[in-house]
């Protein structure tokens, strides 16, 4: 089986699905785990020192109250939803995880679109703006809080 877990932009969302993917890895023999995250730095070393194998896809949060800050989140937006394709297309899973924070729109989306399970897992009391976007698509939502 192969899965995608995807989520970043915070330690709230990062740390959540790392802690997954090493859970399904130590579980499962068969099973191949592909974690995606921001480009922030931040998320690029804390997942360096896990040894979890990743990739970034180059996504930004919604900032609307200046047009630069606007015109960029739509030019990465697009990227990184380019991107997702090409890395669902390549690794090919059964399942993508989403963590929330703005990373996980793009790859949820775009798996959902290709017929791929999603899961949505909120940890936080308060859904973000990116989970509850997605609630909307995904198959399946998990959540810490009632």
């Amino acid at each position: 089986m192969r899965i995608i877990i995807v989520g970043g932009g915070s330690g709230g969302h990062l740390f959540p699905a790392i802690r997954l993917a090493e859970e399904l890895k130590s579980r499962y023999q068969d099973v191949r785990v592909l974690l995606i995250a921001s480009t922030r730095k931040q998320d690029r070393d804390i997942l360096e020192d896990t040894g979890v194998k990743f990739t970034t896809v180059p996504v930004i949060g919604f900032q609307p109250k200046n047009i630069i800050r606007v015109l960029n989140f739509c030019f990465c937006l697009a990227l990184g939803t380019i991107k997702s394709v090409f890395l669902l297309l390549r690794f090919r899973p059964t399942v993508v995880v989403g963590f929330g924070g703005f990373v996980s729109g793009p790859v949820v989306l775009v798996a959902r679109l290709f017929g791929i399970k999603t899961i949505i897992h909120e940890q936080n009391v308060y859904p973000g703006k990116t989970t509850r976007l997605l609630a909307r698509f995904v198959e399946k939502i998990a959540v810490s809080f009632p």
